[in-house]
């Protein structure tokens, strides 16, 4: 990652919506909250040379497509439940076709982009590679980017 904000400390900061609806991701609303003190930027794990990642993370992005910020999460859009069956887990089919997100983030000067990564509905059962899902342009000072239009 390029220039990794510090987050020891308090830090402007954006509470950021994100919808999945019918297979796509838009960004609704970006709300600036803080200062607040943020977990710092998620590192991906190493994998060995031709491995894919698998798993869902969101990224913001400087205008050389460099990240500044990543968090790392479960998917939202998972489409099974874990129950308990006689006291052993198992995952049982669920369709959601909607799912909302809201994330802190820091406000960082320089983010042009956001950038979604996962894995396709409907190739999870294959244990597919994560790839990007979607890139939103990010622009804080827009009423329509805020969902507000």
């Amino acid at each position: 990652m390029s220039r990794v904000p510090d987050l020891s400390r308090p830090v402007p900061a954006f509470r950021m919506r994100l919808i999945w609806e019918e297979g796509t991701w838009s960004l609704r609303r970006l709300l600036a909250i803080g200062p607040l003190r943020l977990p710092p930027s998620d590192p991906l794990p190493k994998i060995p040379e031709g491995v894919g990642r698998c798993g869902f993370w969101i990224e913001l992005l400087d205008p050389e497509g460099s990240v500044l910020f990543r968090r790392t999460m479960a998917d939202p859009t998972e489409q099974s439940v874990e129950v308990f069956d006689g006291g052993k887990p198992r995952r049982l089919p669920a369709r959601r076709p909607r799912a909302l997100l809201d994330l802190p983030v820091p406000a960082l000067t320089g983010i042009t982009a956001l950038r979604i990564w996962g894995q396709q509905i409907a190739l999870r059962e294959r244990r597919s590679r994560s790839e990007v899902l979607a890139q939103i342009p990010w622009n804080p000072l827009s009423e329509k980017s805020h969902g507000r239009s």
